[in-house]
């Protein structure tokens, strides 16, 4: 194969890459450096200025930020435990069950978010088992079905069966002879996990928890339906300056905080991980 032939099947993806990812980042920023519109327009062409970048780096902003951050951080965990434990339990059934057990998890992403969302709900504030226990934590929710654990828990239903499956499709292909043998010499299921199942699940594992960051960053539906606004992350944030203040240029500074923020996040756990992991 010729360099001319390879550079064109590079092509369409490149072309992809420069149409629906680097134009509208680029458009974004445009938008960040406009000036507010006056009455309903939604900024004021040909105009720049930097104060909405001023204005996002005030502390209530930074809080918010911050805030975010952590509240994807424990989106990512939870959903990678989840998400490890859901497909290390599939991968032990017959393959009758794992087909079973692979449609449960894909079946509820067939229905409308929305729905999804109201009937997690629902299904807190009638859950009398789960009213109790946050009972003891009535500092932190003092209603269950509203506030910051209902919202990261809605998040988590989305996407730990997506992880779930990410990890499945590795551990799957793993050789289980040396589990077998490991057990015949004696060594505990456990023991077995921790030094020849996990190891070979931390490359996916980081993938699985960087997608869960990600979708954690942008958390938007489990937040809104489900929490309350001091608690509330960007992207809500990012909604209510739009559609409720009509502030786009600020809300366009504030998610392009957010991708730099995100993108900074992700380029250094890579590299973290390629270091630590490098060692082994």
């Amino acid at each position: 194969m010729n360099v001319r032939s390879h550079t064109w099947q590079l092509f369409p993806g490149t072309a992809f890459l420069l149409l629906f990812l680097a134009g509208p980042l680029l458009l974004l920023v445009r938008m960040s450096l406009y000036h507010h519109g006056a009455g309903r327009s939604y900024y004021q062409p040909g105009t720049w200025t930097v104060e909405n970048y001023r204005a996002v780096l005030s502390t209530f902003h930074l809080e918010q930020l911050l805030f975010t951050i952590l509240f994807a951080t424990a989106i990512a965990t939870v959903s990678v435990g989840i998400g490890l434990t859901l497909a290390l339990f599939i991968r032990t059934r017959s393959p009758r069950g794992q087909v079973l057990a692979i449609s449960m998890l894909i079946l509820p992403k067939l229905a409308n978010v929305l729905v999804l969302v109201f009937g997690f709900q629902q299904f807190l504030s009638e859950t009398q088992i789960l009213n109790r226990i946050v009972r003891i934590f009535s500092e932190i929710d003092r209603d269950f079905s509203r506030g910051l654990i209902a919202a990261l828990m809605a998040e988590v239903l989305f996407v730990a069966p997506m992880l779930a499956l990410i990890v499945f499709s590795q551990v799957r292909r793993f050789d289980r002879t040396l589990e077998v043998a490991a057990l015949g010499l004696g060594a505990s299921s456990w023991q077995v996990f921790w030094r020849i199942v996990f190891p070979q699940t931390v490359p996916v594992l980081v993938i699985s928890s960087q997608l869960g960051f990600l979708w954690g960053m942008g958390a938007f539906l489990g937040p809104l339906f489900l929490g309350q606004p001091e608690n509330y992350p960007l992207g809500v944030e990012i909604y209510r300056q739009a559609f409720e203040y009509n502030r786009w240029p600020l809300a366009a500074t504030l998610a392009t905080i957010q991708t730099i923020a995100a993108v900074g996040i992700l380029v250094g756990s890579h590299f973290v991980f390629r270091v630590l992991w490098g060692k082994k």
